[in-house]
């Protein structure tokens, strides 16, 4: 009896760590990652959001495209107009994937709140993105200074200290 209980529990570890070992494997799932915004107010939208975890394989059947409608009702989001402007390209720089955002015309609206989709192969997702586009001159400018040329430290010199008068008594 003790035999098999001792079996019993070698398959339970041994299907346990069986999971524990697979969990890794889906947790690289196709995702977005954070926008980043490289127009401002008034001026045409220009965007950029980078695809987590992508693969030339799911990348050759994605497709990204602003949510329909009863999605945006659903996640009580409103759909403006303007975002039907939105016009999505996936492309590869540097090694990774991203989707760019563009539109025609100038963006009026001072933020921007939607819903992304993206469908593969072997899934869908869904998710928010609310964009605060700053003026022009609100902007932060990237200004490029160059580093200080490294100076030699060199020492204060000590302060010369003349030794105290010895005062001895007379006996």
């Amino acid at each position: 009896m003790q035999e098999w209980v001792r079996l019993l529990g070698k398959i339970v570890t041994g299907f346990a760590a069986a999971v524990l070992l697979l969990i890794p494997l889906s947790a690289h799932a196709l995702g977005f990652g954070n926008i980043k915004i490289n127009s401002a107010l008034n001026e045409p939208l220009d965007a950029e959001i980078e695809l987590l975890s992508a693969t030339d394989e799911e990348v050759k059947d994605l497709e990204v495209k602003l949510a329909s409608r009863e999605a945006f009702l659903r996640a009580g989001v409103d759909r403006s107009q303007q975002l039907s402007q939105i016009k999505f390209s996936v492309s590869k720089r540097g090694g990774k994937y991203y989707v760019f955002l563009k539109t025609p015309q100038s963006v009026r609206e001072p933020f921007l709140n939607f819903l992304l989709e993206m469908n593969w192969l072997n899934g869908r997702m869904l998710r928010e993105y609310t964009v605060l586009l700053d003026p022009p001159d609100r902007r932060p400018t990237r200004v490029t200074e160059k580093a200080p040329e490294p100076t030699l430290a060199t020492a204060a010199p000590e302060p010369i200290t003349e030794p105290a008068p010895v005062v001895t008594q007379a006996a």
